[in-house]
């Protein structure tokens, strides 16, 4: 059975105009699961939380590899495949910004930015996770399993 850790976007904690509260009272009052507010000390725009994936990409763990993204996850396949990309400059034509474009696939790689940078600012909280199994001596930890 996998882990399952929920990482809250940092701005869950902001709380309503409306209703004061915040949307992670509502999402704690519902989540039968352990969760947290994603780890803020790396959250440095996108190029700090692109790298923490591009570091999780690039490693193995056991010489498997060590990102394993459920076939179900199509919006976050669709942004590895190109549609999760930097907006265009307006009026330079071909020259991009350095944002990202806002598209469904922009808020699902945000989501697994933070959940990457949460695990790797504290590893044991997987271990803490609900249904985690810690390695065995000597063994790698297992792969992480992205569900979307």
């Amino acid at each position: 059975r996998a882990a399952v850790l929920a990482v809250l976007d940092p701005a869950a904690q902001n709380r309503s105009a409306d209703t004061g509260r915040a949307w992670m009272q509502a999402f704690a009052a519902a989540w039968p699961y352990p969760w947290r507010l994603a780890a803020s000390q790396r959250v440095k725009g996108p190029n700090g939380r692109i790298s923490a994936v591009r570091d999780v990409l690039c490693h193995l763990s056991d010489g498997q590899p060590g990102y394993l993204l459920d076939p179900g996850c199509k919006v976050l396949a669709k942004g590895f495949n190109g549609a999760y990309r930097l907006r265009p400059r307006p009026g330079q034509d071909g020259v991009a910004s350095d944002e990202i474009e806002k598209t469904p696939e922009s808020h699902v790689h945000d989501a697994q930015q933070y959940a990457i940078q949460t695990i790797e600012a504290d590893p044991a909280a997987m271990g803490r996770a609900e249904g985690a199994a810690a390695p065995a001596p000597g063994r790698a930890a297992p792969p992480m399993q992205i569900l979307m």
